[in-house]
């Protein structure tokens, strides 16, 4: 089971206790897992709590190895990777134009220059095309608005004939090309949502695509429906690759 990190503290910690309980009512024991997603190979500081029950004795075994460190503690060879960044990402894609897809019709594009990174050898391995690189409009006044955005700020960086009077503080937030992204969210189509949606150097919002590689979607997986249920569907889900790292350590303790 996977949520918000918030949930920890919900009811002064008895909402995890009542679920840690649920899993004993059914015979199983539960280990509670706070996890960054940036530490399994996915480009964004996401957080969230992972609930993880077994019926044997195994659940203290349960080791998620981390595969990525934030900065470099030490240069052996075995040293683990950096975090990786938006850059690593898109770099293939940066200068691509996203299209704005009518409604239930999906739009394919070409790719214009080969993967730069392995990352992206990793998202294109199965995929010759870029499925889902469509983004929503914006009226002129919301583009105005992006522009005035450099890349790493957000809403509060915003010259005053540009703020909105009410609102979240951390609204408009750029992603930058040299840092994760911040946490993907259902909302990462709308640039006025909460969190850092603006495409890095074009005033918009990220792509469906875009959003989908931030989350370590590979390009192969394909999204249906509006261009709202594509971004709830990305950004709802957990990561591919630290879902992976889950069940491979759940493997390992099975076997």
């Amino acid at each position: 089971m996977e949520n918000v990190k918030g949930i920890l503290t919900m009811g002064k910690g008895q909402v995890v206790e009542k679920i840690e309980q649920m899993y004993r009512d059914i015979g199983y024991k539960c280990k509670v897992h706070v996890l960054l997603a940036a530490d399994y190979g996915v480009p964004q500081l996401r957080e969230r709590v992972f609930f993880i029950g077994t019926k044997d004795k195994s659940i203290p075994n349960i080791k998620i190895q981390k595969t990525h460190q934030k900065e470099v503690k030490d240069k052996t060879t075995n040293a683990l990777p950096l975090y990786l960044k938006v850059k690593d990402v898109l770099s293939d894609i940066l200068h691509s134009t996203p299209s704005n897809a009518p409604k239930r019709k999906i739009l394919v594009k070409d790719y214009s220059e080969p993967p730069k990174t392995k990352y992206q050898e990793y998202l294109r391995k199965n995929s010759d095309k870029l499925y889902e690189h469509i983004a929503p409009n914006h009226s002129q006044k919301v583009i105005d608005r992006i522009s005035h955005v450099k890349q790493g700020k957000n809403h509060a960086s915003l010259p005053k004939e540009y703020q909105l009077k009410g609102g979240y503080p951390n609204i408009y937030g750029r992603l930058h090309l040299d840092n994760p992204a911040d946490t993907i969210t259902g909302n990462c189509g709308c640039v006025s949502a909460p969190g850092r949606f603006i495409h890095p150097t074009q005033n918009r919002a990220i792509s469906v695509r875009e959003a989908a590689r931030l989350q370590s979607f590979p390009d192969e997986y394909r999204f249906f429906g509006s261009m709202r249920d594509m971004y709830r569907q990305i950004g709802n889900a957990v990561p591919p690759l630290l879902a992976k790292a889950i069940a491979k350590a759940i493997k390992e303790v099975i076997n």
